[in-house]
């Protein structure tokens, strides 16, 4: 009787840990919130207007949005801090 009861012990006892690191596990494969930083634009010399966005790319901006609002378009840009 008592080898009956061992026997669950230790087989409770392997589910719990088994548990336990999955869980653990899990948890820290959870992938992290990205920060953003956000940037407005608008561009008056259309001559140059694609060297500039370029050099935006080049630092890691990434164009999200073109408003034209009376006229004026404003481009805007993200990229992770």
């Amino acid at each position: 009787m008592w080898l009956k009861r061992l026997g669950l012990a230790v087989a409770f006892a392997a589910a719990l840990l088994c548990l336990v690191g999955l869980t653990g596990y899990a948890q820290r494969g959870r992938p992290r919130r990205p920060a953003w930083e956000y940037k407005a634009a608008t561009f008056s010399n259309y001559l140059t207007f694609e060297k500039e966005i370029n050099e935006l790319g080049a630092q890691g901006w990434e164009l999200v949005a073109v408003s034209d609002v009376a006229g004026t378009t404003n481009y805007f840009f993200k990229r992770p801090r």
